[in-house]
């Protein structure tokens, strides 16, 4: 589970730099590094995934970044694929949530 979340980060920090979003790139970066080395459903691996989990949904988040096109590429092109790298992570970090509290995934 620990490796589903840390592989769905990189293609939202490789997307983030692509769209000139270095800074959120680099905050992710750091997460999947704090996330890499927490031992899993430790208190401080819990408050690192539910900070994750908010930085991707909701106002001011990831799901929020405005976006340019680019030649070859729309706006609603690139809305996509921020929408489903969101959810992508977001389906992860609940099946990780459902598991340490003894829910069937």
């Amino acid at each position: 589970m620990k490796d589903q979340i840390l592989e769905n980060i990189r293609p939202i920090v490789q997307f983030l730099k692509n769209h000139d979003w270095p800074e959120k790139a680099l905050w992710y970066e750091k997460m999947h590094e704090q996330l890499r080395t927490s031992p899993m459903h430790s208190k401080n691996w819990d408050k690192l995934l539910r900070e994750l989990n908010q930085s991707i949904l909701g106002m001011g988040s990831f799901i929020d970044l405005p976006l340019s096109s680019t030649p070859g590429v729309t706006v609603n092109q690139l809305r996509s694929e921020q929408w489903r790298l969101a959810e992508e992570l977001g389906r992860v970090i609940e099946a990780c949530q459902n598991l340490r509290q003894g829910r069937k995934v």
